[in-house]
């Protein structure tokens, strides 16, 4: 990418005060992040579902739009999720406007096994899209309350994210 691109998207996300980034540098951002999903062989669920390609879309937002603050990164993820399962064609968004995501609250259980099974617990935690919630406990954790116990011999671990209604 050019240095000036560069340096014109660090003065739009100086600029904005809130999550509202321009029209112009989302369309641009929404049509790298296409290039990228396509040439890697991914589908959008995967981004939306699947933590380590969520995981692999942050790198690219970091690194081709030089956006490092987790919240922006968030936002734009989310915001390539949503518009290309509403609009998937990226010129006629100049046309239909931009859909923003909102963050929902999740409900999370952990199952995993350490000589036994035991089952904790985060509810109502924040985010855009269940891949970004499983990214964030890889990296962050959440505060997670400790539920049943059940002995068993394997070394799993499950995560079960659901939207809360």
């Amino acid at each position: 990418m050019k240095k000036t691109m560069k340096k014109t998207i660090k003065k739009i996300l100086k600029e904005e005060t809130e999550r509202k980034l321009p029209a112009k540098f989302l369309i641009k951002a929404f049509k790298i992040l296409d290039k990228w999903m396509l040439g890697e062989g991914h589908d959008i669920d995967e981004v939306s579902e699947d933590a380590s390609v969520y995981e692999s879309i942050i790198d690219v937002v970091e690194t081709l739009l030089s956006i490092k603050n987790q919240e922006d990164i968030d936002f734009i993820v989310a915001s390539f999720v949503l518009n290309y399962m509403t609009a998937g064609d990226w010129d006629l968004l100049k046309e239909i406007g931009i859909k923003e995501p909102q963050k929902k609250k999740w409900d999370l259980t952990k199952t995993y096994s350490v000589r036994g099974w035991i089952t904790d617990v985060a509810n109502d935690q924040e985010g855009y899209l269940e891949s970004q919630m499983e990214y964030d406990d890889w990296h962050h954790g959440y505060d997670w309350e400790q539920g049943e116990f059940e002995i068993n011999d394997t070394f799993d671990t499950e995560t079960d994210i659901t939207e809360r209604r």
